[in-house]
């Protein structure tokens, strides 16, 4: 169950950076959107942003 829950996390970010990169969202929006998701499937670290 919780490869399901991380699976889906990882599909719904991956949808949020299309978004984002897409310009259809601002980057405040994409912060608090992300940090929600992370909220819900109890996230505790963002290794998104140690990438370069």
């Amino acid at each position: 169950m919780k490869n399901e829950k991380l699976l889906q996390y990882s599909k719904e970010l991956s949808l949020l950076s299309q978004l984002l990169q897409s310009k259809l969202i601002t980057e405040t929006e994409y912060q608090k959107i992300k940090n929600k998701l992370m909220n819900e499937y109890g996230i505790i670290s963002d290794i998104t942003a140690m990438t370069a």
